[in-house]
C-alpha cells in the first residue's frame, strides 16, 4: 500500500483479508472493512545480492525482510 490524501476506505466486504507487509496510510480518515487485516514483514530468502555504497559495494546473503506496518 501507500501513503493517500484525504480519506481512504478498502473495502473487503465478502470476508476477504488484507496481508499488508509495508504501511497503510490516509492524510485524513483510513477506514478498512475486512475480516483480517495481517500486518506481517515481508520476508525472502536471498543467494546474495550486491548494494552499492559510497566505499565500494557490500553483500548480503540469507533471509531479508521489510518491517511490517505497525
Amino acid at each position: 500500500m501507500g501513503i493517500f490524501p484525504g480519506d481512504v476506505t478498502l473495502n473487503f466486504d465478502k470476508g476477504g483479508g488484507i496481508p499488508n507487509t509495508a504501511s497503510i496510510t490516509a492524510s485524513g480518515t483510513l477506514m478498512v472493512n475486512a475480516g483480517t487485516l495481517t500486518n506481517r514483514a515481508n520476508q525472502v530468502n536471498v543467494d546474495q545480492i550486491w548494494s552499492k555504497v559510497q566505499a565500494g559495494y557490500v553483500g548480503e546473503t540469507g533471509t531479508t525482510s521489510s518491517r511490517a506496518a505497525s
